[in-house]
């Protein structure tokens, strides 16, 4: 722990004295022992940095071309310093020396990925199904098939959301094993959930937006826990009394993964 707290504490101090601190950063993790990666926003555009802290703090700057938006992944760092990333609507990785290489190409945009344990695999939801990108073997593999304007799989409907997973979940609906192998999620059927308009003013161009908006009386969305095995695609549904007054939502994985 003392270690630990030494580490942090040098790496916070040489953030502030470098000059790392031109734009407007947050400290995004560790990538290994010795190296920190720090995203830094400057106007509509974000760049990565990557500082080595066995090598006299040399940094690598990453600079995304793809103007900043809300609602932005955070970039995931891989143990040799590269980087997965939303650009447009599609992932990326990017190398430690800025090189690019496109993994998604489609015209719907991965949503709140998020990557393996072991950092092999990538998994996000995509048109409300749930997908897997093997980062070894470049290939996409999709999980779930029935995902529609009302039926979910590992995105929230939005009365969970709002009331049981939280808005810093940001409608993620699904946990990794830590054996890598499997993914949990939720399944939402929301065609019960009656529809209500909700107007945004936040920007310059308000919206109006439809959504399954469950009010006092109304049924909520008809929810199931299910398990995808990453390798084969099988899913298992947990069984469950649909007669019961219950909630499922948060699940915790046994330490090896199996339960």
């Amino acid at each position: 722990m003392e270690k630990l707290l030494r580490e942090y504490g040098f790496l916070f101090a040489f953030i502030l004295l470098s000059g790392v601190t031109s734009g407007q950063e947050s400290f995004e993790g560790w990538v290994s022992e010795d190296q920190a990666l720090i995203s830094r926003s400057e106007g509509t555009h974000r760049s990565e940095i990557l500082l080595d802290l066995s090598k006299n703090n040399k940094e690598h700057e990453r600079r995304s071309e793809e103007p900043f938006r809300s609602g932005y992944m955070e970039p995931m760092a891989l143990p040799d310093g590269s980087l997965v990333q939303l650009l447009g609507h599609d992932l990326y990785l990017i190398k430690a020396d800025g090189e690019k290489f496109q993994l998604t190409d489609d015209d719907s945009e991965e949503k709140n990925a998020q990557l393996s344990p072991d950092k092999t695999k990538v998994a996000y939801t995509k048109d409300h199904n749930l997908y897997m990108y093997d980062l070894s073997q470049h290939t996409e593999k999709q999980l779930t098939s029935d995902g529609s304007e009302s039926v979910y799989n590992g995105w929230a409907s939005w009365v969970y959301y709002e009331e049981i997973l939280g808005r810093s979940s940001h409608y993620s609906a699904f946990w990794w094993s830590p054996d890598n192998e499997k993914i949990a999620f939720l399944h939402f059927d929301d065609a019960p959930v009656p529809t209500f308009p909700i107007f945004y003013s936040f920007f310059q161009h308000d919206s109006l937006e439809v959504d399954h908006y469950p009010k006092a009386g109304d049924p909520n969305p008809d929810v199931q826990f299910a398990i995808a095995d990453v390798s084969s695609g099988k899913i298992t549904w947990v069984s469950e009394d649909p007669d019961k007054d219950q909630y499922s939502a948060l699940p915790f994985w046994s330490p090896q993964g199996k339960h």
